[in-house]
């Protein structure tokens, strides 16, 4: 299987930005908090994208990490 490079897969994981933040803010109940952990979280994902295995979800992985 083709390795996803980092533009593919970072492009996919923000597709959730707004289902990411309203699943922070659940746990946090902080729209301020919830948005610096999502940020937090891409930023992760940009420097680990190497990790995320392509076929399987993105959103999963990205929620794992916020």
């Amino acid at each position: 299987m083709k390795k996803a490079s980092q533009a593919e897969v970072l492009k996919a994981a923000m597709q959730y930005q707004d289902t990411l933040l309203a699943y922070a803010y659940g746990m946090l109940r902080d729209w301020a908090q919830a948005e610096d952990v999502v940020q937090d979280a891409y930023v992760v994902a940009m420097e680990k994208w190497r990790d995320f295995t392509p076929g399987t979800s993105v959103y999963a992985w990205v929620k794992t990490i916020v």
